[in-house]
């Protein structure tokens, strides 16, 4: 499965921090607020966009070759040392996300700007 934009612009802006370990996923609060901070820096379509499509991978029945896929990018480098490791880390993003704060809809959205048009 491919990943969209908003997957890879997420790791971007936690690489810009220092470097990211998904080893220690499961017991890192501090990267559960770092994935969150670089959260923050999507727009709500790109946080919607990428919600969406972990709970469609999560919610799936891929196994961990296909998860690991979805990490295969020319800028990043990932070393699991357990088979649900990338289950895992995706979980934690997903949880991550939902920390960040509510996207809304591509539909609020617009009906927002269009009030603060007004």
């Amino acid at each position: 499965m491919q990943a969209p934009k908003s997957f890879h612009l997420l790791f971007r802006w936690m690489s810009l921090d220092d470097e990211t370990s998904p080893s220690d996923a499961s017991k890192s609060v501090q990267l559960v607020e770092k994935i969150a901070a670089a959260a923050r820096h999507l727009d709500d379509e790109q946080q919607l966009e990428l919600r969406e499509f972990l709970d469609t991978l999560l919610a799936g029945d891929a196994d961990s070759k296909q998860l690991v896929e979805v990490f295969k990018s020319e800028s990043f480098y990932f070393v699991w040392r357990t088979d649900d490791g990338p289950r895992r880390y995706l979980t934690l993003i997903r949880e991550a996300l939902a920390a960040a704060g509510p996207a809304r809809s591509t539909a609020s959205t617009s009906s927002m700007a269009r009030r603060s048009r007004r």
